[in-house]
C-alpha cells in the first residue's frame, strides 16, 4: 500500500463535504474525500447542470446560442438571490444568458433559460418544433405567460438519473429554495461527476474560465489564481 505524506503548510479545508479526484488515463479516480455521499443542497452549484442542459438541447436541435435571441420577460425583475440584472424587454442571446447565467449566477437568466427551453421541448414532445420559428424573439412572447420550466427540471432530473447521480434531485434552475418547496440537493461526490461531464464540453469549459464578460464579472475568484472552473455555491 502506498503511504500518503501530508504537508503541514496545506491550507485547512472548511467544506463541510468534499472530495479529492486525480485523472488518469482519461479517468476520473476518487482518491479522498471527507463525507463525499452525504446528501446536500447544492444553491447555486444547480446552475451547473442547468447549463449542461441548455447546451445538450442547441447541440440537439441544431441551435446557435448567438443567434437565439430571448426577450427577457417582466417576471424576471422580481427574482431573489443572486442575479445577472435583466432587464424587462432586453433581447439577449442564449449565449448572453449562458454567461448572465454562469458569470454572476443569475437566477433571472436560469429562470429565462429554464422557461424558454422548456417551451421548446413542449414543442418538441408535441412535433411542432420543427414549425416554430425561434430565431424570432417574438414567437415565444405569445407563451410568457405560462409556465413551462417544469419540462426544463424534469430534464435536469433525467439527465442526473442518465449519468447515474441517483442522490442528486433538482426542484428548480437556480438553487434558491426561495422559490419552492423543495431544495436541490446532491452530494460532493456526484457534484463532482456532474463537473467532469461539463468539462468534456469545451464551450462549457471556456464559458466557466471566462473572467469577465460585459459588466458581469464571474463570482469565481479562483480564476484569478489560476484555477479553471467551475462553480461557486453558497449555502
Amino acid at each position: 500500500m502506498k503511504a500518503f505524506v501530508v504537508d503541514d503548510n496545506i491550507p485547512t479545508i472548511t467544506a463541510k463535504s468534499w472530495c479529492l479526484w486525480k485523472k488518469e488515463k482519461g479517468r476520473y479516480n476518487y482518491i479522498y474525500g471527507k463525507r463525499p455521499y452525504k446528501q446536500r443542497e447544492i444553491a447555486s452549484l444547480t446552475k451547473i447542470m442547468t447549463a449542461l442542459v441548455v447546451q445538450e438541447k442547441l447541440s440537439k436541435w441544431g441551435y446557435n446560442a448567438n443567434l437565439l435571441t430571448l426577450e427577457v420577460p417582466d417576471y424576471c425583475q422580481n427574482v431573489k438571490g443572486t442575479t445577472a440584472n435583466l432587464r424587462p424587454g432586453e433581447l439577449m442571446s442564449v449565449n448572453d444568458l449562458m454567461h448572465g447565467l454562469m458569470l454572476p449566477s443569475g437566477n433571472d437568466a436560469a429562470l429565462v433559460l429554464a422557461e424558454a427551453f422548456g417551451l421548446l421541448m413542449c414543442l418538441e414532445n408535441k412535433r411542432k418544433l420543427k414549425t416554430f420559428d425561434a430565431y424570432n424573439p417574438e414567437s415565444f412572447k405569445a407563451f410568457w405567460n405560462k409556465s413551462y420550466g417544469y419540462l426544463f427540471v424534469n430534464a435536469m432530473n433525467e439527465k442526473a438519473k442518465d449519468m447515474g447521480v441517483t442522490n442528486t434531485i433538482f426542484f428548480n434552475p437556480h438553487g434558491n429554495d426561495a422559490f419552492d418547496v423543495g431544495k436541490n440537493s446532491s452530494t460532493a461526490l456526484e457534484v463532482g461527476k456532474i463537473c467532469f461531464t461539463l468539462m468534456e464540453n469545451q464551450y462549457l469549459m471556456n464559458l466557466v474560465n471566462t473572467r469577465e464578460y460585459g459588466s458581469w464579472q464571474n463570482t469565481n475568484k479562483l480564476l484569478w489564481e489560476g484555477f479553471q472552473g467551475i462553480k461557486t455555491g453558497v449555502n
